[in-house]
């Protein structure tokens, strides 16, 4: 079966598409190998509380909307920790702790408040739900300990054997 023919999204080179990459295989190998390195530089900069986008792409000599982009596709995993991003609302450097999406933690806040939204921190949510988990084995432990009382029928009989 053949396989349908594509240009390539990165070098514009014909190729035949047998995977689900719109890039040719040569492309696929170049950004693989990208992507391992800035993961090995990232793990690198955790001793100095992380590196920028710019400093990154100075160093290794890979365009900073690559590295953004890697970075939004979630390829470069938990060495994402340790990229310093501006801002996109007040252009500070951020990183992946103080972020939310593409904006920092007051920024994000501060749009959502104007916007009339409550913004509730994952933390609060999680122990929200545990309070209630908690308070609904108590309720089904009370309600299991408890007697089952029979009930007088009509005419003052009782149910016998039971």
């Amino acid at each position: 079966m053949a396989g349908v023919v594509l240009n390539c999204k990165r070098c514009n080179s014909i190729f035949q598409k047998v995977t689900t990459s719109v890039n040719c295989s040569a492309c696929v190998r170049l950004e693989e190998e990208q992507v391992t390195q800035l993961y090995r530089r990232l793990q690198k900069s955790a001793n100095d509380g992380g590196i920028s986008l710019q400093e990154l792409s100075a160093e290794l000599d890979i365009p900073a909307e690559e590295i953004e982009r890697y970075y939004l596709d979630g390829k470069l995993t938990t060495g994402v920790m340790f990229l310093k991003t501006p801002c996109q609302g007040c252009g500070e450097t951020i990183r992946e702790i103080q972020r939310k999406g593409r904006f920092c933690v007051t920024c994000s806040e501060d749009t959502a408040n104007k916007a009339g939204v409550e913004v509730k921190y994952l933390q609060s949510i999680q122990k929200e739900e545990e309070a209630e988990r908690r308070r609904q084995e108590q309720i089904n432990l009370l309600r299991k300990s408890q007697p089952v009382k029979e009930q007088p029928r009509k005419f003052g009989f009782t149910r016998s054997g039971q």
